[in-house]
């Protein structure tokens, strides 16, 4: 039995190229689901996080410095300044 060499080598080459091809694909689809998963997990993260003012109420920007830091003299510290949170 004679081997047509051209045809052999040409049909190798279509299926290591398909076998490339469908190699790919499988990495892109894990791709895609390891994206997808982080989508989730920041979805899930988002829904864990709670957002909370550090002044109640409506003011100016100074206004709301001046109860974030307030300067106080220290106890028992003349001329010394600490920094405190009002509120």
């Amino acid at each position: 039995m004679q081997i047509d060499h051209a045809r052999f080598l040409r049909d190798a080459r279509r299926w290591q190229t398909y076998d490339q091809r469908t190699q790919a694909k499988r990495v892109a689809q894990a791709n895609v689901a390891a994206q997808e998963a982080a989508v989730r997990q920041a979805e899930l993260d988002l829904e864990f996080t709670e957002l909370r003012a550090p002044v109640s109420g409506r003011g100016t920007l100074g206004q709301i410095a001046r109860r974030l830091l307030a300067v106080r003299p220290a106890k028992g510290d003349l001329g010394a300044h600490s920094w405190s949170s009002l509120s």
